[in-house]
């Protein structure tokens, strides 16, 4: 605050505060922290966010429209134009102009799983398949639980890096490299979460532990990637993985402090996002919360059922799905988040 000019200084005894209690007045109350300021609306089940080229756009996909990918003109406030329709994406990445996604194919109906692909779209909203997820899996299998038992491809997000990709598949556990070259590789297998109560969990094979479930992916400003996981709903987790080997460097509990959610109920983590200065934010979306990481301390925001996460520019863009977890599917949109709304 700047100083008082000297002719007010006959009151610079009397603090703020202590005027008030001279005067015999309540305390004004500390103003509420921010809400959510809604971007755009009219989704249902928007899952993941990205940033189109120059910050000037963003990219959402709507489950309840089969994974139809939508545009948002930031420039022109909300605008939104679908760049492709019921294609089953789940996460969405941009190299230059170029729109890719990860997606579930339609299935035949029968009991055998659908095909799931790293794709592109085309100017005019054609797909184009570049590498088969289901088809890795199968022939890989790279958490080495017994194939069949379960959903074996779920590929949820997708980060554009170093020419190529690095997919997030829920179904595999697992986080896929996509070469420049569209040759396939695992980066990491990510391990049971065996604490709380996840701890004695039955799993497949006689396993004990709640499947990771990966679900989101960031690259922080030290060249890190950030993991976040549903952990089968029960508790959520966060790993931090160097790219170059894949290998897993911290998570919470081990080099990341827990956040308070994180000690019971049902905690699932459905994105996560790094600010430009190093702090982590996480979705919470069955404790209606984005959670925050700066400096060694958690805080947390409240928004309904929060899915994807999006740092740009100096802004938190969140994906909200109240329908997701019962709420009114009416609500679902695409919402900043302000630094203030942290506490």
């Amino acid at each position: 605050m700047s100083a008082r000019p000297a002719r007010t200084r006959t009151l610079s005894a009397l603090t703020a505060v202590g005027l008030v209690a001279a005067l015999g007045l309540a305390a004004p109350a500390s103003a509420a922290p921010p809400g959510p300021v809604l971007l755009e609306g009219g989704l249902i089940v928007p899952l993941q966010l990205a940033a189109g080229p120059g910050g000037k756009a963003l990219y959402v996909n709507d489950a309840a429209a089969d994974g139809s990918v939508l545009r948002v003109d930031l420039r022109h406030g909300r605008a939104t134009e679908t760049v492709a329709a019921g294609i089953g994406a789940s996460g969405i990445a941009l190299q230059g102009q170029q729109v890719h996604v990860v997606r579930t194919a339609g299935g035949d109906g029968s009991m055998e799983q659908s095909p799931t692909y790293l794709s592109k779209i085309t100017p005019r909203g054609a797909v184009v398949d570049l590498a088969d997820l289901l088809a890795y899996e199968r022939a890989n299998n790279p958490d080495g639980q017994p194939p069949g038992m379960d959903a074996e491809s779920n590929p949820y997000d997708l980060l554009a890096y170093r020419g190529g990709f690095i997919v997030v598949d829920a179904g595999a556990n697992a986080l896929l490299r996509v070469a420049p070259n569209g040759n396939l590789s695992t980066l990491t297998a990510l391990p049971l979460i065996t604490e709380g109560a996840c701890a004695a969990a039955p799993n497949q094979g006689g396993l004990l532990g709640c499947d990771p479930v990966p679900t989101g992916l960031a690259l922080g400003p030290d060249g890190f990637l950030y993991v976040s996981g549903l952990g089968s709903e029960v508790v959520g987790q966060l790993w931090k993985i160097d790219p170059r080997t894949g290998k897993i460097v911290a998570s919470i509990g081990a080099g990341i402090p827990r956040p308070p959610t994180a000690q019971g109920g049902p905690v699932g983590f459905t994105d996560v996002a790094v600010a430009a200065d190093g702090s982590i934010h996480v979705s919470s979306l069955f404790t209606d919360q984005v959670l925050r990481l700066s400096r060694g301390t958690w805080t947390s925001a409240t928004i309904a059922a929060p899915t994807g996460l999006l740092w740009l520019d100096g802004t938190l863009y969140v994906a909200s799905a109240p329908a997701v977890t019962g709420g009114n599917p009416l609500a679902g949109g695409v919402y900043t988040l302000a630094a203030g709304a942290f506490s």
